[in-house]
Parts: structure tokens; C-alpha cells; sequence
């Protein structure tokens, strides 16, 4: 099972303003999942260019990686479950911009090697939960 996101965009060309409303369809929390996709597809705007490919792939491994750490803080409870299924989520967008990339001739990315800032998030959510605020989860 997959967890759906609705995404809703109204562009007002007056006053040269895109407003925006990101929700989960299930559950209460994202642990900022979307917000970060909101602010990736802001900035992709403010510069002039929709989606970098490689970017993306780079930010769902991210985001899987980051899901597992939080998943390793919850051994024996739902949550843990339902964190892994986020990771099998993002893993599954991260081939999708995997594809696209080698679609339009780019060579595939190089296996992913979190960058300093989620090895730290990581870290700092080692022996945490996602009910106690679990680092690696928590909004940026």
C-alpha cells in the first residue's frame, strides 16, 4: 500500500502568486514529506526550471534513507511498518527519476551516498521514536 499525497495548485497570473495546499490522504502525519516536496517544486519555480531529474532522485533517496533511521528507532510497533512502507515509497519515485534521467540520455546516478546533514539526522535519531520527536523525522 502507498500513501497518497493530494496536491492542489491555483496560479493567480495578476498577482504572480501560485497558491498551494499539500495534504496526505491517509493518516495525520508526513513528517514533512510534503512540505519538502512543496518547497523542491517553489524552488524549481523561483529558478526558472520545473524539475532536475538527478535532483530528484537525490532527495526521494533522501527521504528513504531518512524513513529507515526512523523505522530502526521503532522496532515492534506499527509506525515501524508503516515508515518502511514510506521508504519502499520513495525508493519507488527515486526509480522513476532514475528512468527518466537515462530516458533522456544522462547516465545513471551513482549509488546514494547520504550527505553529511542525514547521517547527522540519522544519528541524532538513533535510540528516539517518532512519538518523542524522533531527529531524523522531524521537520527540517
Amino acid at each position: 500500500m502507498g500513501f497518497v499525497d493530494d496536491l492542489e495548485l491555483q496560479v493567480d497570473p495578476t498577482a504572480r502568486v501560485i497558491h498551494v495546499r499539500s495534504a496526505s490522504r491517509l493518516g495525520h502525519r508526513d513528517f514533512g514529506v510534503n512540505r519538502a516536496r512543496v518547497e523542491s517544486l517553489r524552488a524549481a519555480f523561483a529558478a526558472g526550471s520545473l524539475m532536475n531529474p538527478l535532483e530528484s532522485w537525490t532527495e526521494e533517496q533522501r527521504s528513504a534513507y531518512l524513513y529507515r533511521a526512523c523505522a530502526d528507532a521503532e522496532a515492534g510497533t506499527r509506525a515501524r511498518r508503516a515508515l518502511r512502507r514510506l521508504a519502499g515509497e520513495a525508493e519507488a519515485q527515486a526509480a522513476i527519476w532514475r528512468a527518466q534521467l537515462t530516458a533522456q540520455g544522462h547516465p545513471a546516478p551513482a549509488p546514494f551516498v547520504p550527505d553529511t546533514r542525514a547521517q547527522i539526522r540519522r544519528v541524532a535519531g538513533r535510540g528516539g521514536s517518532v512519538r518523542a520527536g524522533c531527529a531524523a523525522c522531524s521537520p527540517r
